[in-house]
């Protein structure tokens, strides 16, 4: 089990900038399956309300080495339930 946070400002199109919080777990199943959970906290900096997120990620290896991973998350928050797919892997 591997314990994550992140810290980061977006600066969404046409809105004000926004600092992000997050948290999370993630945990390596075997050599090729992952699962995470997690929260994030995003404060506008402006008049907007802050909001949040609950999310859940399932990840499969692709190269277990090169640590190439092919992913599903879906999040819950403030815009309702959104569902992704991501690869994500070294530059």
């Amino acid at each position: 089990m591997v314990a994550t946070w992140a810290l980061g400002v977006s600066y969404p199109w046409g809105g004000v900038p926004v600092l992000g919080l997050g948290l999370g777990l993630s945990l390596v199943a075997n050599e090729v399956w992952s699962l995470g959970l997690g929260a994030s906290l995003f404060l506008p900096l402006g008049l907007e309300p802050p909001g949040g997120a609950l999310l859940l990620r399932a990840g499969y290896a692709l190269d277990p080495e090169g640590k190439g991973e092919v992913g599903v998350r879906v999040r819950y928050g403030d815009g309702g339930f959104a569902l992704g797919l991501e690869l994500t892997g070294p530059l």
